[in-house]
């Protein structure tokens, strides 16, 4: 469960970073947004 957790959190800041380095704040924004409707 732990591993499945850290795993998982570690994708999300990846990805996190990525999209930050691309997009900016207003990426990000438009990241959550899209994944919580």
């Amino acid at each position: 469960m732990f591993i499945t957790q850290g795993l998982y959190l570690g994708m999300s800041l990846i990805i996190t970073k990525n999209i930050l380095n691309k997009k900016g704040w207003d990426g990000i924004y438009e990241e959550i947004t899209t994944i919580q409707s």
